[in-house]
Order: C-alpha cells, then sequence, then structure tokens
C-alpha cells in the first residue's frame, strides 16, 4: 500500500507505482526523473478523471502536474496539503458541503473564477507562488486564509462574500484587489501585511465596523506608498464606517460632516457646497427683493458673496428687518465655510 498517512491517521490504500512507495497521486513530483514525464502525467491525470467520476473529492497530499477542474461540482473536497507545480483551474467549479485546501502549496497560477463554495471553505497557510484568481467568487459560509502567503497578484474583484471572512496573519507580497466585492459579514484583517498594492474601489460592506477596518486598512497602504490622493479616498469612506457605528442621534448630526466638509478630504466637492449655499441666499434676497440695490440677480449674488466671505458690503445693505437676520446667518455660516475651504484646500494640495 500507499505510505501517505492522511490527516486522520488513515493510510492511502492505494498500490504504490514503480520506484516509489506511494501511489500515482501521492509519488514525489521530484521522481518523474526515474520514469517517463508524459506516462506518469497521463497516469496522474487518468486518477483526477476516475476519482471525480467516481464522486471522490479526496485529493489531501496529492502531487499534482496541472489540473482542471473547471465546472465541477465537488462534495465535500479536501485538498489539504496539496502540490500542483503546473496551472490549476477551477472556474465555475461548484463545492457543496464544507471544503479543505488547508496546507496547498499551488506553484503556478490558480483561478476559481466564479467558483461557488455552498460551506465553510479552509485555505488556511497556502502558499499561492503566483496569480490567485477569486474574482466573481461566492462564499456562502465562512472562508479563511489564516497564515496564506500570496506571492503573485491576488484578485477578489467582484466576489461575494456573505458570511465571515478571516485573513488573520495572511501576507500579500503581490498586489490584492478586492474592487467591487461585497461584504456581508465580518472581515479579519488582524496581523495581516501587505507589501504592495491593497485595492477596495467601490466594494461594499453591510456592516460599518467592516467598512471602517477595511478602509483604514487600505488608507494605511497608500500612505506608506505616498499614494495620498487614493489614502484621502480611503479615509473619507473609512470615516463613514465610522460614522455610521454610532448611535442614530450622533451619527444624524455628524451628516454635514460627511456631505457638506466630505471629512475635509475632497475640496472641490466643498467648494461646490459652497457656491450652492451662496446661490440658495442670492435667489432668496433677489426673489424678496432683499437688499437695498436695485432688484436685479446679479446685485443679489454680489451680495451673497461678500456676505458669505467677508461682510463688507460696498454699497449694498440688506433691507431691514428679516433679511438683516438672513444676512447676519449667512455671513456666520458663510465666512466659516470659507475658511474651512481654505484650511481643506491647503491640506490637499499643499502637503
Amino acid at each position: 500500500m500507499c505510505d501517505y498517512i492522511y490527516q486522520s491517521g488513515n493510510k492511502c490504500l492505494e498500490p504504490p507505482i514503480a520506484f516509489s512507495s506511494r501511489c500515482i497521486l501521492h509519488s514525489d513530483i521530484s521522481d518523474i526523473h526515474k520514469l517517463d514525464y508524459p506516462i506518469v502525467k497521463e497516469f496522474k491525470d487518468q486518477k483526477i478523471v476516475e476519482k471525480i467520476q467516481n464522486n471522490d473529492f479526496d485529493f489531501e497530499g496529492a502531487k499534482i502536474f496541472s489540473a482542471d477542474f473547471s465546472n465541477v461540482q465537488f462534495l465535500n473536497a479536501n485538498f489539504r496539503n496539496v502540490t500542483v507545480s503546473g496551472e490549476i483551474l477551477f472556474k465555475s467549479a461548484v463545492f457543496n458541503g464544507d471544503s479543505f485546501f488547508d496546507g496547498a502549496k499551488f506553484k503556478d497560477h490558480v483561478n476559481f473564477t466564479k467558483a461557488h463554495f455552498f460551506g465553510y471553505t479552509g485555505f488556511n497557510t497556502v502558499i499561492f507562488t503566483k496569480y490567485a484568481g477569486f474574482g466573481e467568487a461566492i462564499f456562502e459560509d465562512t472562508v479563511s486564509f489564516k497564515g496564506s502567503k500570496f506571492f503573485g497578484q491576488t484578485s477578489f474583484e467582484n466576489s461575494t462574500f456573505q458570511k465571515n471572512t478571516e485573513f488573520e496573519e495572511s501576507h500579500f507580497k503581490g498586489p490584492v484587489f478586492f474592487d467591487r466585492a461585497r461584504f456581508y459579514g465580518e472581515v479579519i484583517f488582524y496581523t495581516v501585511i501587505f507589501d504592495t498594492i491593497l485595492s477596495v474601489e467601490d466594494a461594499y460592506f453591510r456592516k460599518p465596523a467592516v467598512q471602517e477596518i477595511v478602509c483604514r486598512h487600505a488608507r494605511n497602504n497608500c500612505e506608506k506608498r505616498s499614494d495620498k490622493h487614493e489614502a484621502d479616498n480611503y479615509y473619507y469612506f473609512e470615516m463613514e464606517g465610522k460614522r455610521k457605528r454610532k448611535n442614530l442621534f450622533r451619527k444624524t448630526i455628524e451628516l454635514p460632516l460627511q456631505y457638506v466638509f466630505f471629512y475635509g478630504v475632497f475640496p472641490l466637492y466643498f467648494f461646490i457646497v459652497w457656491i450652492n449655499f451662496v446661490l440658495f441666499f442670492a435667489f432668496i434676497y433677489w426673489i424678496f427683493e432683499g437688499v437695498s440695490a436695485s432688484p436685479s440677480l446679479f446685485s443679489s449674488v454680489y451680495f451673497s458673496i461678500v456676505t458669505a466671505m467677508t461682510p463688507g458690503y460696498g454699497g449694498i445693505n440688506p433691507k431691514p428687518g428679516i433679511f438683516q437676520g438672513i444676512a447676519s446667518i449667512e455671513a456666520i455660516i458663510g465666512t466659516f465655510m470659507w475658511a474651512a475651504f481654505i484650511a481643506i484646500f491647503v491640506r490637499k494640495y499643499a502637503r
């Protein structure tokens, strides 16, 4: 019998091949110099097809050259400690039950694009040497990448995580993209290392705490790379998540911080808000003839601008009564907003 011992403690029951103490799947790839490579690969491929046809999805410890599992319907897939030297594809594969890839080593591209995982999925302590693709994959249950290492580009773009996603102690040496991904559960990023790019553009987070944590990681990653523009974008969404975590009263009164001042990171948007603020008061002065000059739209806009920037009218004054009060309110709020705009502008472009 093959001398490979499964994690459960049971031995593999398959017969060993020539020049090896292990069966065709468990025979080490480094032994192929003793046999004819094409023949060994053919036998391995045949064994994989045979196991799939028999609904046997236990590949624990297998040594695989390359394989295409695209569109396969798995049930309780076990790929623990698998070593794959070539490209392996799981495109549009369906994983029913729990699936385990813990300890696997993928030495070439691995592609799970549009794969669908219905049970718990474990990718713990996996080594992804090159590209790892999980684009448009759907994880219906918890998925864990604890302690895994990603040496190439990793893509989770447009993926869906219905429950918890765990990345503790994972190390991304290449760029990782979660753009347009959807997170409905917790995301655990404790002690994760990102050496290059972490991108979560247009990602959706059902839980505000998750949005805050993930966007903080992305912001810190951008600041480390001196990408201040993207860091500001992530800071905005980090603060949005932080606001949404608060009670109804506090997150309501903090709405202007987000939608008027934009948390101090988007001066152009804030300037547009200030212009609309000025025009709003200008239309009030114009429609109700609230200024002492001729009741033209131009005069009203001019009066509103100088009131909002600094109360110096230069021959145009508000009419006595209610319009003096309106002008006072505009002067207080408008002057504060103009000073805030200058501060935001300087912060954005003078650092």
